[in-house]
């Protein structure tokens, strides 16, 4: 028997101001077989963790997402692109966590490397991984909880970043510095808010400042206290449309305390001040709201 759970949570209030924020997040367990069935996906990104339901036995997923072709084992995740077309060959029996984003964060997410390459990649389900997933199955069933919407938001983060690592190292030649960069990557935009030390962090990562800042240049243009910056700024931009905090309280709620220093690295990143950045997209801010997703 189908067992589901789907919750809307874009509109919950939230006690932090982490920008990662969930439009939608459930399960559907006991899936069904599927074959031959083609769907167009809404105006959102989706994030499926597909596992075999219990009894079934090993098989491929065969699909095809945005005109490509994918063969992936249980269990895989896979991204869903806002309106876009993907077809199901066939579909074992299956379990599945899903979670979803709005298309306006696309700008955020994109730097991580998620949509890069492949849209469907194998995973394995580490102690890690399955503490994460235990502990979002536990918050869905109490989601009016107080804290519970920003642990759902941060827990779904944290399953991106264990399936990027994963997606990684799955290439022919899995690079162990990628690694150590996309986890202090990783960490940067969980605690972008705080005061981080550059070298103590380097040094958590087993590795010096010469060898971080070495390492990141690698992968990155900006310099880490650059994308720090960034986060903080994209975060405040955020603030600005959606709460009605004055400026100088956004400023201190995203480190940059300084109200003249935020203003003016604010204007430089933009093209306008706090204030008239706020009068200008409010003006023209809208909200949609979208259906429910077929999650399979």
């Amino acid at each position: 028997m189908i067992k589901s759970k789907h919750l809307l949570i874009a509109r919950n209030p939230r006690r932090t101001n982490f920008p990662y924020r969930v439009q939608s997040v459930g399960y559907v367990f006991d899936n069904p077989r599927l074959s031959n069935m083609k769907f167009t996906f809404p105006d959102k990104i989706e994030f499926c963790i597909r596992t075999l339901s219990y009894g079934e036995t090993g098989s491929t997923a065969r699909m095809t997402l945005e005109n490509k072709k994918y063969e992936v084992n249980y269990p895989h995740v896979l991204i869903k692109m806002p309106n876009s077309s993907y077809e199901y060959e066939y579909l074992d029996g299956r379990d599945v966590f899903f979670f979803t984003y709005s298309k306006e964060l696309y700008p955020l997410l994109k730097p991580l490397g998620l949509f890069d390459d492949a849209l469907a990649w194998n995973i394995e389900l580490t102690p890690d991984v399955n503490r994460l997933l235990g502990q979002l199955h536990e918050y869905l069933e109490k989601s009016r909880n107080f804290g519970v919407t920003d642990r759902i938001d941060l827990i779904c983060f944290q399953l991106l970043s264990e399936f990027l690592i994963q997606k990684h190292s799955q290439t022919l030649n899995p690079d162990p510095e990628m690694e150590q960069i996309l986890q202090i990557d990783s960490y940067l935009r969980i605690h972008y808010t705080e005061d981080i030390n550059m070298d103590k962090l380097a040094l958590q990562h087993g590795m010096s400042r010469t060898s971080f800042f070495r390492k990141w240049s690698k992968f990155f243009k900006e310099t880490p206290a650059k994308q720090l910056l960034q986060l903080r700024l994209q975060e405040a931009a955020r603030q600005l449309i959606e709460s009605h905090y004055r400026i100088n309280e956004i400023a201190q709620q995203v480190n940059i305390p300084d109200p003249a220093y935020f203003c003016a690295v604010f204007r430089k990143h933009y093209g306008l001040t706090p204030a008239d950045y706020r009068e200008q997209k409010r003006s023209s801010h809208s909200v949609s709201v979208n259906k429910i997703p077929n999650s399979f």
